[in-house]
Order: C-alpha cells, then sequence, then structure tokens
C-alpha cells in the first residue's frame, strides 16, 4: 500500500486498523496534511496499534493533532516504542481531547514510567476510558502516584492491568488508599508483581473498602501459605469479589483449606483458577468439599496440582452433591 492509497481508504472509510507499518510509508509533505484530516475524519477507524516501532516526531504531532478530533477509534495501544518527551505530549493531548478511546494499552517500554507519569492526569480525567493496561513499563514513585491518582480520580475505568512488573510495598500502599475510595473499577491485575506479604496486606487493607472490585488476578507470583494470608482475612470478612486466579503459585493443601472454609461466606464467588499449585490430593478435596456453598460458580480451574488418582476421586466424590461447574479442569 502506497500511502496515496491509504489516505483514500480512510477518506472512503476502509480501514479499520491503522498499524506501524501505515505510518512507515513514504509521505510528501502535502500526503501528510491530507492524512492528518483523513484521521480526524474518519468513521470507520477503531483501533490504532503500533509495536515494535520508532515514528518520527513530526509524525506524532501529526496523531495527537488529528486523534484529538477524532471520534471513531475506540482502541489505541503502544508497544514497545521510541517516545520522546515531544512524543510523550502528543499522546497526553490525545487522551486530554480525545473522547472515544475506550481501551488505552502502554507496555514493554523502558520510559514507561516516565510516560505514565507525564500523561496520569489527562487520564484521570478522561470521561470515556474504561481498560487500561499499563504491563511491564517498570513503574515505580512518580508512575504508581499517576496511577493512583487514576484509580482514585477516574469514574469511567473498570479494568487495570499491572502485570509483568515489580510492586513494592511502597507502590501498594498508594495504590490501596485509592482502592479504597474506589466506586467504579471492576477489574485489578497483578500478575506477575513479584508479590511479597507486606504488599499484599496493603492491598487487602484497601479492598477491605472497596465495593466494586469483583475480578482480582493474582497469578505468577510465588505466593504461598504464608504470602497469602491477607486474602484469607479478606475473605473471611467477606467481600465482593467474584472471579479470583491464583494459578501459577506455590499454595498448598493448608491454604486450600483455609480458602475453602470462606467460601459460606462468599456466595458469589463464580470463578476461581488454582490451577499450577501444589494442593495436592488433601487440597483438592478439601476444596471440593466446600464447593457447594458457591452457588453461583461456573468456572473452576484444579488442574495441575500434584494430584494422583484418590484425589480425583475423592474431588469426583464430594461434587457429586453439588454438581460440577460447567467449565471444570482437574
Amino acid at each position: 500500500m502506497s500511502a496515496t492509497e491509504l489516505i483514500i481508504s480512510l477518506e472512503e472509510d476502509k480501514i479499520s486498523l491503522l498499524d506501524g507499518s501505515h505510518l512507515l510509508l513514504d509521505f510528501s509533505p502535502d500526503e501528510l496534511r491530507k492524512l492528518q484530516n483523513a484521521l480526524m475524519l474518519s468513521s470507520s477507524l477503531e483501533s490504532i496499534e503500533l509495536e515494535n516501532i520508532g515514528i518520527s516526531e513530526p509524525l506524532w504531532q501529526l496523531l495527537g493533532e488529528a486523534l484529538a478530533f477524532n471520534n471513531s477509534v475506540k482502541s489505541f495501544k503502544l508497544s514497545n516504542t521510541l517516545m520522546r518527551d515531544d512524543d510523550i505530549e502528543a499522546l497526553e493531548k490525545i487522551i486530554f481531547f480525545n473522547t472515544s478511546i475506550e481501551r488505552l494499552t502502554i507496555s514493554n517500554h523502558k520510559n514507561g514510567n516516565n510516560i505514565v507519569a507525564k500523561i496520569g492526569k489527562s487520564i484521570a480525567t478522561n470521561s470515556k476510558l474504561q481498560q487500561l493496561i499499563l504491563t511491564n513499563n517498570g513503574l515505580k514513585n512518580s508512575g504508581i502516584e499517576a496511577v493512583s491518582q487514576i484509580i482514585l480520580h477516574n469514574k469511567t475505568i473498570v479494568d487495570i492491568n499491572l502485570s509483568h512488573q515489580k510492586l513494592s510495598i511502597n507502590s501498594l500502599k498508594d495504590i490501596s488508599t485509592s482502592l479504597s475510595k474506589n466506586l467504579t473499577l471492576t477489574s485489578l491485575n497483578l500478575d506477575n508483581t513479584c508479590l511479597e506479604l507486606p504488599a499484599l496486606e496493603q492491598l487487602a487493607d484497601g479492598l477491605v473498602g472497596n465495593k466494586s472490585l469483583t475480578i482480582l488476578t493474582l497469578a505468577y507470583n510465588s505466593l504461598c501459605r504464608q504470602t497469602i494470608v491477607p486474602l484469607i482475612t479478606l475473605l473471611t470478612e467477606a467481600h465482593v469479589i467474584q472471579n479470583i486466579n491464583l494459578n501459577n503459585n506455590e499454595l498448598d493443601h493448608y491454604f486450600a483449606a483455609l480458602f475453602a472454609k470462606t467460601f459460606e461466606l462468599n456466595p458469589q464467588l463464580n470463578s476461581l483458577d488454582l490451577s499450577n499449585n501444589n494442593l495436592g490430593n488433601l487440597g483438592l478435596t478439601m476444596i471440593a468439599r466446600y464447593i457447594g456453598h458457591l452457588e453461583s460458580l461456573s468456572k473452576l480451574n484444579l488442574a495441575n496440582n500434584d494430584a494422583t488418582e484418590l484425589g480425583l476421586y475423592f474431588v469426583n466424590d464430594a461434587l457429586k452433591s453439588f454438581g460440577k461447574p460447567d467449565d471444570f479442569q482437574i
């Protein structure tokens, strides 16, 4: 595709996805002007994905001008892109003025903390965003403060993904303070964030006062019986959480027993992923024996937990009284 063909396709509303290859085309000055106008007015363009690419500063300024006006783009993804300070300003302009983007992804950036810190205020005041994905950006200090302010002040975001970066106790302290006051966030993904006991304690403290979060993902964190205690404590006080993902940790049969005993207080739980842990025969049996309290359970994943045929027998026997969830793996 040539630059002229791209512009014509945008003008005729024949393009729904704009990716990095489009922006690496050879544009003349006149074509750049036409491209900006086409991006402003396009009603078919729904997604922009820039991955593993560095685009010129003039093109970033063009995107900043055009997407501030555009009212069709729903998803904007930036992954491992070269972003200079002026480029970040252009991105900030897009987020501040755009009223159509619902999903924003900023991931895999060496200067990700700086990016998030600089655009945080614009995200916090954006009235359209629903999903915010900030994975593998090395967030700390100013970046975490920006995320905390987003959670505290944004009224439309329901899903935040902070996975694949180490989050310290101070990071979780800031985030949990905002979580306790948030009324709209329903999903929080903290996969592979190297969570330790003090950080989990901070998270649980924030969730005690939260009445909206229903999906919590803590997979790939090497959590064990001792470090998971704050979550157990939270559930013994009852909560609104419906979906818990704890796969690929180091949880054992003692955890399984403590966790299962919270089911009676949390009948709203409808999805549990405990796969790839060390629950063993006894742990799986304990989960199965208490599962009847979860009246809405539709998904249960107990796969890869060092169980033998004996464990499978006891699980199936316990589930006879309640029936298996529609999505059941062991």
